[in-house]
């Protein structure tokens, strides 16, 4: 009876399209990603060496040597490829450090295939598997053997599914144990049909399924630069985390990444995200170090060395360090783009996921530049990263300890020769790492949503100090509260102020909520809505840090603003005589549009009559008094004023 070779064709021209899209979508890359390919590869070998074996008895071949090499190459081939898939869960479980820490099991665990091994390559002579008789091969008393393999290492990985699952998504295991019913499917159509060919073509269909679920490349490859994105890179490294697995990681973070962005255009910095994609693959495979490499956003990229290489990390930084200043040509535009790269050993340097996905966020802003390759054993040593790395604590404890406090900064009128207002401004002293800076824990509580409960925090607070008796004797007309970016987007911003306000019997008029311009540049359609509900309930508006970037001047006078406060920049360089004309041409521009002006960051005598010249209303800065306790600022006003 002919053997069906149909199953085989079929198998063969599944895995071959699996090969080429792979290739064409850069699947390839990392080692999972490495491991199903040579899955691919095995598969589809062993199913043409199959085919033309098949091929060969149904045309009555008599060359025995040629029977023998392709029987021979499709048992080694088909019998390697359960020991690959049982890898290729190692792969996806991020777990290979384990075998190396266990090398007894690893061997033990290879045993059963060496041994297959020996036996396919001994059965000409021995005929342990199969006998060749008349142009016809026929089962051997120990081909039991082939299949008692197979099912040791199905079996073995369906354990390690079932051992490490916690590290899988639910949908990933269903679909990797989906293959077992398959092959026991397939084992049981082979033996009521022997000469259907059809074992493989499961295989086939199991890595179809997995290429097109677990493998998508849409969902894992960033399509620009053909590496792994963030999605991957938070998913694998918070799994190598969990798996306490050791590995060096390489930060890599582009400097001024916006700015590079407004000047490429689009295409452009796709195209130069490209060239720095190739620049770093050729330098991993320059120094051998076979590492996963991947872009996660806004130029920044990371070079994970694993725990086999670590010895090559070091050198391999340190390369990209040193060229990370290296001309660029894009569209005909020559640029330097510079790089800020750190070594990091994890979890040595970094004990947790959370604090490295912090770290490498924004660690290029706070670091003076080099050129020199930074170590995240170094940088943790200061201070500031061993605050922000335990920011998350630091605010949990803030919250649960009360440990935020209002502090007050005093704000002098220039025509009424006193103080007739203050900026509250939130502070946080721990009790581990004491006074915490504002620009650590503000942006760090922006991102993880901590802001809104600060904020309460300093408008109950404020609201609770102006009803106060001693509050109403220090003569002032109102105290400035900041909104961050988070709160001017919130869609019941207005409600919960009003509330707060009512509940304390503040009079609106003593609230002046300022936001930046920041703030303003989000969804301006709430802000007006909020500011337009404030406003009508008797609640003034300034705008804050007015000339850090790039000020829109339509977005300022669309606002219904009371008062715009000049950035300390403008302070920093009044003595300049060019941006004197331009200091004192805006604030008459901003007078013409009856707003008040408040100067930030006066410091000197000097710098007061030169802001009072040019015809300024409020003055807030360190020449009077830094941001001081509730207690203190009222004693400092009732000072003032008997000084008066």
């Amino acid at each position: 009876m002919e053997n069906i070779v149909h199953f085989d064709v079929a198998a063969v021209i599944m895995l071959l399209i699996m090969f080429v899209v792979s290739l064409t979508r850069k699947s390839y890359k990392g080692t999972t990603n490495r491991m199903f390919q040579l899955l691919i590869v095995t598969t589809l070998f062993s199913a043409l060496f199959n085919a033309v074996t098949a091929g060969l008895e149904n045309y009555g071949c008599q060359n025995d040597l040629l029977l023998y090499f392709t029987r021979t190459m499709y048992l080694i081939l088909h019998n390697f490829t359960t020991p690959v898939y049982v890898m290729y869960i190692v792969s996806l479980t991020r777990t290979w450090h384990k075998f190396k820490k266990h090398l007894c099991a690893s061997v033990l665990a290879s045993i059963p295939y060496v041994a297959i091994l020996v036996a396919i390559v001994l059965t000409p002579l021995t005929g342990l598997l199969y006998t060749y008789e008349n142009g016809i091969f026929t089962r051997g008393k120990a081909a039991i053997a082939l299949y008692i393999n197979a099912a040791f290492y199905l079996a073995l990985g369906v354990g390690y599914i079932i051992k490490y699952g916690r590290l899988l998504k639910k949908r990933n295991i269903v679909i990797l144990l989906s293959s077992v019913p398959l092959m026991i499917l397939a084992i049981v159509i082979k033996c009521f049909f022997p000469n259907s060919l059809v074992e493989i073509f499961a295989n086939a269909v199991s890595l179809m399924i997995i290429s097109m679920t677990i493998q998508n490349p849409d969902k894992n490859i960033d399509g620009i630069t053909g590496l792994k994105k963030y999605i991957a890179y938070g998913e694998e490294i918070k799994m190598d985390y969990e798996n306490k697995k050791h590995q060096k990681i390489i930060l890599i973070n582009l400097v001024d990444f916006e700015s590079l962005q407004r000047l490429l255009g689009f295409e452009g910095i796709n195209l130069f995200l490209r060239q720095v994609a190739e620049y770093l693959i050729a330098h991993d495979r320059k120094f051998k170090a076979y590492s996963d490499i991947y872009y996660l956003d806004r130029g920044r990229f990371r070079v994970v060395v694993n725990s086999f290489n670590l010895k090559k990390a070091e050198a391999l930084a340190k390369s990209i360090s040193d060229s990370s200043k290296l001309p660029v040509r894009v569209k005909h535009i020559d640029i330097t783009a510079e790089a800020v790269v750190c070594l990091a050993d994890c979890p040595g340097d970094i004990k947790d996921f959370k604090s490295l996905m912090a770290f490498g966020n924004d660690f290029h802003e706070r670091v003076v530049r080099t050129g020199e390759l930074l170590y995240a054993s170094e940088l943790f040593k200061q201070r500031d990263f061993q605050i922000v790395n335990a920011m998350e604590d630091i605010l949990k404890r803030g919250l649960e300890n009360r440990s935020f406090q209002v502090y007050y900064q005093p704000i002098y009128s220039i025509e009424k020769k006193r103080f007739v207002s203050a900026e509250a401004l939130i502070r946080l002293i721990d009790p581990e790492y004491g006074f915490i800076p504002p620009n650590l824990f503000i942006p760090f509580s922006e991102k993880n949503g901590a802001i809104n409960k600060i904020g309460d925090i300093v408008l109950d607070n404020v609201c609770r100090f102006i009803s106060s008796d001693r509050f109403k004797e220090l003569g002032l007309d109102y105290i400035e509260i900041n909104l961050s970016v988070v709160q001017c987007m919130q869609r019941g911003l207005a409600d919960n102020v009003l509330a707060t306000i009512n509940k304390y019997g503040v009079s609106p008029d003593k609230i002046n909520l300022e936001i930046t311009e920041t703030a303003a540049n989000y969804n301006q359609a709430m802000l007006v809505e909020n500011m337009t509900k404030l406003i009508d309930a008797g609640i003034s508006f300034s705008l804050d840090d007015f000339g850090t970037g790039y000020s829109n001047m339509e977005r300022v006078a669309s606002l219904p603003l009371k008062i715009v406060k000049l950035d300390k920049t403008f302070v920093d360089n009044s003595n300049k005589p060019r941006l004197h004309v331009f200091l004192k041409g805006t604030i008459k521009m901003l007078k013409d549009m009856d707003m008040e002006i408040v100067v930030e960051g006066i410091e000197t005598q000097q710098m007061v009559e030169t802001f009072s010249n040019l015809n300024c209303d409020y003055i807030q800065g360190y020449f009077y008094s830094k941001p001081i306790p509730e207690n203190d600022f009222v004693d400092f006003i009732k000072q003032s004023l008997i000084s008066a």
